[in-house]
């Protein structure tokens, strides 16, 4: 069995807290219900809980189709993560890691109320959780060191 690392502990240890977070906030956000608006960062950033049904900025896509395709998803997500963990890319397997737990708290949202509970309400663009942002800057991260290897290699 391969143990883990001091890299990928701190990572996971990191993701494991934001997630908690956010299954934290979202509990207040159940609590303060639709209704509730708090000013974090006057009225750019709110707190203004509120249950996506749908896919990343509301756009129409539900139901079981949608259910299967993010486990499916998740799967090959965690897959690859451990390869890339085996491997030895251990930033990559981090990141691959966080988004499979973000995207899982997400999951856990859609079973239990049947839509994601958001609660980050940033003007003119979205209503966003935390395990969003956990997985957004995690896949550009990607996008980073994916690139960053590139031009390694060039020179």
């Amino acid at each position: 069995m391969i143990g883990l690392n001091k890299k990928m502990a701190w990572i996971l240890s990191t993701a494991v807290f934001f997630v908690v977070l956010d299954r934290l906030l979202k509990a207040c956000a159940l609590k303060l219900g639709d209704k509730a608006e708090l000013s974090i960062i006057g009225d750019w950033l709110t707190f203004n809980p509120a249950i996506n049904k749908y896919i990343a900025f509301s756009l129409p896509l539900s139901g079981s189709v949608l259910i299967t395709s993010i486990i499916a998803i998740l799967f090959m997500v965690l897959i690859i993560a451990i390869k890339q963990y085996q491997s030895g890319h251990i930033y990559n397997a981090g990141l691959l890691s966080v988004i499979f737990l973000g995207a899982a708290s997400n999951l856990y949202d859609r079973f239990k109320y049947q839509g994601v509970i958001d609660y980050f309400n940033l003007k003119y663009f979205s209503v966003f959780n935390l395990a969003d942002s956990l997985i957004v800057v995690s896949v550009f991260l990607l996008i980073f060191l994916s690139i960053k290897k590139d031009f390694n290699k060039a020179q």
